[in-house]
C-alpha cells in the first residue's frame, strides 16, 4: 500500500482530497468534534483511486505544520562506531534538553535495517532483523508499533526534517535491538547491539567473519577515467599576515613590523600530482618545498612494479626496524604497501600541513597522546607513535592562533595481514636529510608465506648524526594469528655489530593492549635507533601499554604507559617512563601526560621529570581549555599555567580570551582574538599584551582559491582548499536517456549529490554546474545524484554512480543525466452480476516499441496498480496473457500509451474484465452391453 504523499496520491483527485479533509477537520473542530470519524475518498474510472481512510490527526505534518528547522550551529557530527569500526565520519544529530536526536532512516541504512523513513507523512515503516519484526512509527497520532505492539511516545522526542525523521537515541534504543550511546566530548555515536545486526552479518559473510566497519552499497558505480594531466590551474590556500611585536630582549631592539606570507598549492603538473609550500617574511625567512608523484590505492603505477605510490622532492621515510627511525628529506621512493600503512606494524608516523601559529593535538583511540606547535617548513610530524593491537583512530585537533577549531580523522586496523599469502611487497626509498646530516636509504621486500606470516629482507645505509656512514642487513619474520602479532628481527652492521629484536603485541578485549619488545645487541652494534648517548647499548626493553575502563565503546577513563629501559656495555642503565591518564567526566575532560628519565651510570645517578595537565569543557557555544606544565625532579614546582575560553556564538565570528602565567620569568601575557573562517576571506584580528614584553597586534587575511574548469569561475573559501579534491559534475535534463548533454538539454539547478554516502550541502548553480572542492584524497570516492533535490518527483538519475580517486589540487568532471520518468496507475475491476468489483492479483505489462517488457506490477487487494519510474516515450499497455487465460477471463484489447512532452503521468487507466463463458461438459451415459451377449 502506498501512503499520503506517495505516486499514488498524485494528480488532481489526492490535492482535492487533501483540501476536503482539512476542511472537514477544521469544521469538525470548530463544532467541537475534533475526533470525528475518518473519511474514505474513491473514485471511477479516469479519476484514480485512494482507499486509505485519512482522519486530521493523520493528515501529512510536512504541509499541515511545516518541518521542524534547527540553527545551522545546532549540528552535531558525530563518528558512528559499531564493535570498533566506523560506520560513519559525519553522521548529524541535533541536542535536546537531555538527549540527542539522530536521523532514524540514515541509521537504519548504515545498519542494515529495513526500515524506511517518509518525513513528508511522518511516518516510518518496514521490519528489522526478521520480516516478522515489523516497526510502524505515525508522527501524526503519536504511536509507534513494534512487532505488532502499539505504545505511545512523547511528540518531544520526535522532528520531522526535511531530510528524515530524528529521534531521540534514548527511545530508539527501546525500539530497536541495540543501545546508542552518545559522546558528545569526543564527538561519537556508539551502537552497542543486543543481537547481530544486518550490517555484521553481511560485512562477516563478505570478508570471512571479519567485520570491515562500512555499510553494505548495493549502487552501482560506473569508474571515471581521470588521467593526469600535463599542466592545470592549482588550487590554493594563501595566508597573509601582518603584525606589530614589541622589542625582543637584545638591548636596543625595536618595535618591529613584520608580514608574513604563507602559499600550499597543488595540482597536476608534468602528469604528475605536484604540491609546493613556500614561506617568506619581511625579516628575511625564506622556505621552499616541493613534491610530486602519483599515488594509486589500487596498485596501477609503474607498469609490473604494480607500486601504489612514488614519489620525489621533500619525502618522508619511515623508518626501519632496529636501524633508524622516521624523518624527512629530499629524495625519492617507490612503493606498493598499501597507502598509509605502517610497514612494520607496530608504530605509525602521522604527518601533514600546519600553518604558522597553528598549533596541533592529537588523540588515540579518545586519549591525548601529543602536542605540537608550527615549525619552518609548514608540517607537523608526531614520529613512531605506538600502535594498539587492532583498531586505532586517531583525532587531530587543530587550533588557530586567532581561535580557529578544525578536527581530521584517521583510522588504521593493526590486525589485518600486512603481506597476503604468496605476494610480494617492496619499498625503495633515498633521501637527503636537512640541515647537513647526510643521506640514508634502503630497499624492503617482504613475501607473504600465509595470509598470517610473512618474510622479510632489507638492506640500508645510513648517515649517523655523529658522522659516520653505516651499511646494514635486515631480515626477520612477522605474523598475526588472531588477537595476537609478532616479529622476530636479525641485524647485521658491515662495520661491526649485531642486533636480534623479538616484539609480541596482543589485545585482551577491547580494553587493554600491551606491546612487548625485547633487543639484544653485540660486538658493539650502533645505529640510529641505538646511538651511544649514555654509552653503547647492550640491550632494550620496551613495554607500551594503553588501557581503556570500561571499554573502547565508552572511554570515560583511558591509561597508558610507555616504559623503555637501555642496559649499557658499561654496566649501568638507563630508564624512561611516560605513563599518561585522561576522563571524560560529566562533560569535563583531563589528561595528565608525565615523563620520567633515570640515569644510572658508573659515575652516579640523575633523575629528571616533569608534567603537563589539560582540561577541558564545551558548554555548547562555549570551550574552556586550560593547561599546566611542572617538574617534580630535579626540583618540584609549577612552571606555567594558561587558560583559553572560546565563544562561538557569535556567528560568523568565533572569539577567544586566554591568559597565561609563567611562574620561571613572572610573566603575564593576555591575548584576544575574533576569527571568521566561514565565507569567501577568513579574516583574524589579534592582540596581546605582557607585562614583560608589552603588546602586539595582528591581522591575518585566509583564502582559499580554485578555478571550475567549465565556466573558468575563481572561487575563493575562507578554509583550506589545496590538500583536497573537487569535482565539476553537469547536472542536465537527458531527454533521449543517452547519457551525454545532447544540443537543446536543458541544464537543472538546484541538484544535489551524495558524496561516500554523505549529503553534501552544495547544489548545482544556474548552468547546473555543481562544484564542490573538498573531497578526500588519495582514495575511492563515490558520487550519487540525490534524488531528493531534483526539481521534479518524476526525475531520477539517468545511470550508475560514479566511482574514481580524488587526488589534491585537480578537479575530476563527469555528466549527472537526469530522465524524466513516467507513471502510469490504474485500478483493475472484474464485472459479475453483482457489478464491478475490484479484482486483485492480475499481471500488467508496459512494453516498448521493440516489444520488451520495461515496467510490470500486480493488481493489489483493491485491484490497484501503478508503474513507476520508467523513461518517457511510447508503450502500449497490457494484461498478462497467462493471468487472463489462467483465470478463464475474456482478452483486454492493449492500451497504447504516448508518455511524452508534458504527458508522462498517467492516472486512472482503469480495466473492466468479463469472465469467459465456459461451456457446459456433457458426461455421456455407458453403452449397455447386448443382451446375451457373455458366453
Amino acid at each position: 500500500m502506498t501512503f499520503w504523499g506517495g505516486r499514488r496520491s498524485r494528480g488532481f483527485w489526492p490535492l482535492a482530497g487533501f483540501i476536503t479533509l482539512s476542511l472537514l477537520g477544521a469544521e469538525a473542530k470548530n463544532s467541537g468534534a475534533a475526533s470525528a470519524a475518518g473519511v474514505g475518498l474513491s473514485a471511477g474510472s479516469g479519476a484514480g483511486t485512494a482507499h486509505t481512510a485519512l482522519t486530521p490527526a493523520t493528515l501529512p505534518p510536512g504541509p499541515r505544520g511545516g518541518f521542524t528547522e534547527r540553527a545551522e550551529d545546532e549540528l552535531l557530527l558525530f563518528e558512528v562506531r559499531l564493535q570498533g569500526r566506523t560506520l560513519s565520519e559525519s553522521f548529524p544529530g541535533f541536542p535536546t534538553k537531555d538527549g540527542v536526536l539522530v536521523p532514524l532512516g540514515e541509521l537504519c541504512r548504515l545498519l542494515g535495517l529495513a526500515i524506511t523513513t517518509d518525513p513528508l507523512t511522518g511516518r516510518a515503516q518496514g521490519f528489522f532483523i526478521s520480516e516478522k519484526r515489523t516497526f510502524n512509527l505515525d508522527a501524526g497520532s503519536n504511536t509507534v508499533s513494534v512487532s505488532g505492539t502499539v505504545s505511545p511516545f512523547n511528540r518531544a522526542q520526535v522532528e520531522l526534517h526535511a531530510d528524515d525523521i530524528y529521534v531521540d537515541t534514548r527511545i530508539l534504543s527501546k525500539w530497536l535491538p541495540l543501545n546508542l550511546e552518545v559522546d558528545k566530548l569526543n564527538s561519537r555515536l556508539v551502537v552497542v547491539p543486543r543481537e547481530p545486526l544486518p550490517v555484521m552479518l553481511q560485512m562477516a559473510r563478505a570478508r570471512g567473519n571479519a567485520f570491515s566497519g562500512s555499510r553494505v552499497d548495493t549502487h552501482r558505480y560506473a569508474v571515471i577515467e581521470d588521467p593526469y594531466q600535463w599542466l592545470e590551474t592549482p588550487m590554493v590556500d594563501e595566508t597573509l599576515r601582518a603584525s606589530s611585536n614589541p622589542p625582543d630582549s637584545t638591548p636596543g631592539s625595536r618595535r618591529t613590523a613584520v608580514v608574513q606570507s604563507s602559499t600550499y598549492a597543488s595540482a597536476d603538473f608534468l602528469k604528475l600530482s605536484t604540491n609546493l609550500y613556500a614561506y617568506g617574511d619581511s625579516q628575511g625567512e625564506r622556505n621552499l618545498v616541493a613534491t610530486a608523484g602519483r599515488r594509486s590505492p589500487d596498485g596501477t603505477l609503474l607498469g609490473p612494479l604494480h607500486a601504489t605510490e612514488f614519489e620525489f622532492g621533500e619525502v618522508f621515510d619511515p623508518g626501519l626496524a632496529t636501524v633508524s627511525g622516521a624523518t624527512t628529506g629530499t629524495g625519492l621512493f617507490v612503493t606498493n604497501f598499501p597507502l598509509n600503512s605502517n610497514l612494520f606494524g607496530d608504530k605509525q608516523t602521522l604527518r601533514g600541513n600546519l600553518p604558522p601559529g597553528w598549533q596541533v593535538e592529537v588523540f588515540q583511540n579518545g586519549a591525548l597522546i601529543g602536542f605540537q606547535a608550527s615549525r619552518g617548513d609548514g608540517l607537523y610530524e608526531f614520529r613512531e607513535i605506538p600502535l594498539v593491537h587492532g583498531w586505532n583512530d586517531f583525532r587531530m585537533v587543530f587550533y588557530g592562533p586567532e581561535g580557529q577549531r578544525r578536527e581530521e580523522v584517521q583510522h588504521l586496523d593493526n590486525s589485518t595481514p600486512l603481506v597476503p599469502a604468496g605476494g610480494f611487497r617492496y619499498r625503495l626509498q633515498a633521501e637527503e636529510l636537512h640541515g647537513g646530516l647526510g643521506g640514508r636509504g634502503f630497499f624492503l621486500g617482504q613475501y607473504g608465506l600465509t595470509d598470517k606470516v610473512s618474510i622479510f629482507a632489507a638492506g640500508s645505509t645510513v648517515h649517523l648524526t655523529h658522522g659516520e656512514v653505516h651499511h646494514y642487513a635486515t631480515g626477520g619474520l612477522q605474523g598475526r594469528w588472531n588477537s595476537l602479532s609478532f616479529q622476530g628481527t636479525v641485524t647485521h652492521a658491515n662495520e661491526g655489530g649485531d642486533a636480534e629484536e623479538i616484539s609480541v603485541g596482543t589485545r585482551l578485549g577491547d580494553s587493554l593492549s600491551i606491546t612487548l619488545k625485547h633487543t639484544e645487541l653485540q660486538n658493539e652494534f650502533i645505529s640510529d635507533l641505538f646511538l651511544p648517548s649514555f654509552g653503547l647499548v647492550r640491550n632494550r626493553t620496551e613495554l607500551e601499554l594503553t588501557g581503556v575502563a570500561p571499554s573502547l565503546a565508552h572511554p570515560w577513563l583511558t591509561l597508558g604507559v610507555g616504559l623503555r629501559r637501555d642496559g649499557l656495555a658499561s654496566g649501568g642503565n638507563v630508564l624512561q617512563l611516560n605513563p599518561r591518564i585522561g576522563g571524560a567526566f560529566n562533560g569535563w575532560f583531563l589528561m595528565n601526560q608525565f615523563s620520567y628519565q633515570r640515569s644510572d651510570l658508573p659515575g652516579g645517578t640523575t633523575s629528571s621529570s616533569y608534567g603537563s595537565l589539560l582540561v577541558s569543557r564545551f558548554f555548547g557555544a562555549f570551550a574552556l581549555r586550560s593547561e599546566a606544565a611542572y617538574t617534580v625532579a630535579p626540583d618540584r614546582h609549577l612552571k606555567s599555567v594558561s587558560t583559553y575560553f572560546d565563544a562561538y556564538r557569535f556567528k560568523p565570528w568565533a572569539v577567544q580570551i586566554g591568559l597565561t602565567h609563567d611562574i620561571d620569568s613572572n610573566e603575564n601575557r593576555f591575548a584576544t582574538a575574533a576569527s571568521k573562517s566561514v565565507g569567501r576571506v577568513g579574516l583574524s584580528f589579534d592582540g596581546s599584551w605582557s607585562n614583560r614584553a608589552g603588546w602586539s597586534a595582528g591581522i591575518t587575511v585566509r583564502m582559499g582559491l580554485s578555478r571550475e574548469p567549465r565556466q573558468g569561475r575563481w572561487n575563493s573559501n575562507a578554509l583550506t582548499v589545496a590538500p583536497y579534491g573537487a569535482i565539476s559534475a553537469q547536472a542536465f535534463l537527458d531527454a533521449n536517456s543517452n547519457g551525454r548533454r545532447d544540443q537543446g538539454e536543458p541544464s537543472l539547478p538546484g541538484a544535489g549529490a551524495f558524496v561516500n554516502g554523505v549529503v553534501w550541502p552544495e547544489t548545482s548553480n544556474a548552468d547546473g554546474v555543481l562544484y564542490q572542492h573538498t573531497i578526500p584524497v588519495d582514495m575511492h570516492a563515490k558520487v550519487l545524484l540525490n534524488p531528493s533535490t531534483l526539481p521534479d518527483p518524476f526525475m531520477q538519475a539517468g545511470g550508475d554512480g560514479y566511482t574514481f580517486v580524488p587526488r589534491a589540487g585537480h578537479i575530476t568532471r563527469f555528466d549527472l543525466p537526469v530522465i524524466q520518468t513516467a507513471d502510469v496507475n490504474g485500478t483493475i475491476y472484474l464485472g459479475g452480476p453483482e457489478g464491478m468489483k475490484p479484482y486483485p492479483g492480475i499481471s500488467i505489462e508496459l512494453l516498448d516499441s521493440t516489444g520488451r517488457v520495461v515496467a510490470s506490477a500486480r493488481s493489489a487487494f483493491d485491484g490497484y496498480y501503478e508503474l513507476q519510474n520508467f523513461p518517457t516515450g511510447k508503450y502500449q499497455l497490457r494484461i498478462k496473457k497467462e493471468d487472463l487465460e489462467r483465470r478463464h477471463l475474456l482478452p483486454a484489447e492493449a492500451k497504447q500509451m504516448d508518455l511524452t512532452g508534458k504527458h508522462f503521468e498517467r492516472n486512472g487507466v482503469d480495466w473492466h474484465l468479463r469472465s469467459a463463458a465456459v461451456p457446459e461438459v456433457i458426461v455421456a451415459p455407458p453403452v449397455p452391453e447386448p443382451h446375451g451377449s457373455r458366453q
